[in-house]
């Protein structure tokens, strides 16, 4: 099947591994080995970074492939960075328990997710040849003490982007804004290791970087709204000025939803839930992706592996019908909405938008001809809360929906649209 052949067949179970045998590597303090931290000669890694066989269900991949559908019906051009696994860059060797990180698996699987997610039209931006080539760089593609990569793997990225985003309609429907990047100071940084381990450990350089404008704005001057957005995680915030580098070589102003920790899906989730207009929404999204992200990442944030989550996810970038509604109701007493019969609201295609103050968790029931239906809106914390919330109709119901209810105590005043994608 396409997942086992994509994702889990590459894994190859039990390839040999070159014996890692002995070598000099980086210190660690006692709580940082007691966390499972590993080292190279050079480098030092949390235990989640080191995964080595990549696995995704079939529910999930279907669930992605329904979100890239998701993305084309709406009109958007999605380039996604593909950031690779950090051990992979590290030409030092890495012992993981008695064998040593074997790169060629984990390189065959990570263009495996390249070609995986060319084929369903995202613009894929392969970092892996830059990432190694920028080892030995100052500063470094990526921190050798920290999972993230630096100011120097940031701009590189930023350029990879701009490169593959020429030529792109949603590129050109934006104004082009010319901007300027300039070193602003060289600190010491404290990285991962280092704040957990002390003086001594994870010392680094940081370059901080700062971008603006190239002309100067008067306070009276109305700008534009921005040409692109940008989606991801802590990679994609100020401290590695990789927003600011985009800025500068599209030549357009960029919007930002980084949510650290926050894997694959929250950024893309909080700016969907946010900026529910789909006429208004930038069409050219930057979606800075995080191999390891993808299959391992903390469990308060939205995950590939929760395909539930992909019914409130994927009817968010159709949007906000807003006056276009099938049927709109007032949640009452627990009713939020009663769906006339002419709506003939069932199956594939459907949704339901929900907005106002919303309560942070909750459940509804919706009763279709064929049985009711239950959802839990679930609270994720790094993703925050957000102004609206949205659910797809479960295709398998053949039945006619009826109503939709609460399955607790809700509040009155609650806002529910039925949309049709």
């Amino acid at each position: 099947m396409l997942a086992e052949l994509v994702l889990g067949g590459l894994a190859l179970a039990g390839a040999p591994r070159e014996d890692a045998g002995t070598a000099a590597t980086v210190p660690l303090c006692p709580a940082a080995v007691e966390e499972g931290w590993m080292a190279s000669e050079g480098a030092a890694y949390m235990r989640w970074e080191l995964v080595q066989q990549f696995k995704i269900g079939v529910d999930q991949l279907d669930a992605m492939e329904r979100l890239f559908r998701a993305f084309e019906a709406a009109g958007l051009d999605v380039v996604a960075p593909l950031v690779p696994p950090r051990p992979l860059a590290d030409p030092g060797r890495i012992l993981v328990g008695e064998r040593a990180y074997d790169r060629a698996q984990v390189l065959e699987q990570y263009r495996a997710l390249v070609r995986w997610l060319g084929g369903h039209g995202i613009v894929v931006v392969d970092l892996a040849a830059d990432a190694m080539a920028g080892w030995g760089e100052e500063p470094p593609f990526f921190s050798r003490f920290d999972d993230h990569w630096t100011s120097g793997g940031a701009r590189v990225a930023a350029q990879r982007v701009a490169q593959a985003a020429r030529g792109l309609p949603a590129l050109q429907q934006g104004p082009e804004v010319a901007w300027k990047t300039r070193l602003m100071e060289t600190l010491p940084g404290q990285s991962a290791l280092f704040r957990r381990c002390g003086e001594g450990f994870g010392e680094t350089t940081r370059y901080i970087y700062g971008t603006q404008r190239a002309e100067p704005v008067g306070l009276l001057d109305e700008l534009p709204p921005p040409s692109a957005v940008a989606v991801g995680t802590s990679q994609s915030g100020p401290n590695s000025n990789f927003i600011g580098f985009l800025r500068e070589y599209l030549s357009r102003d960029v919007s930002a939803y980084a949510v650290p920790g926050g894997g694959a899906l929250s950024g893309l989730a909080r700016w969907l839930f946010t900026e529910t207009n789909p006429d208004t929404r930038p069409r050219l999204v930057i979606w800075e992706l995080v191999m390891v992200h993808l299959f391992s990442i903390p469990s308060d944030a939205p995950a590939i592996r929760q395909a539930e989550f992909f019914r409130e996810l994927i009817p968010a970038v159709a949007g906000d019908c807003g006056a276009k509604a099938l049927a709109t109701g007032t949640s009452t007493g627990g009713v939020l909405l009663r769906v006339p019969p002419a709506a003939r609201a069932q199956g594939d295609g459907y949704y339901l938008v929900f907005t106002g103050a919303l309560p942070v968790e909750f459940e509804l029931v919706l009763r279709h001809a064929d049985g009711d239906d239950r959802h839990r809106f679930e609270a994720f914390d790094r993703v925050g809360p957000v102004p609206t919330r949205f659910l797809s109709l479960d295709p398998a119901r053949t039945g006619i929906l009826s109503a939709v209810r609460a399955a607790a105590a809700f509040p009155d005043g609650i806002t529910t649209r039925l949309c049709k994608g």
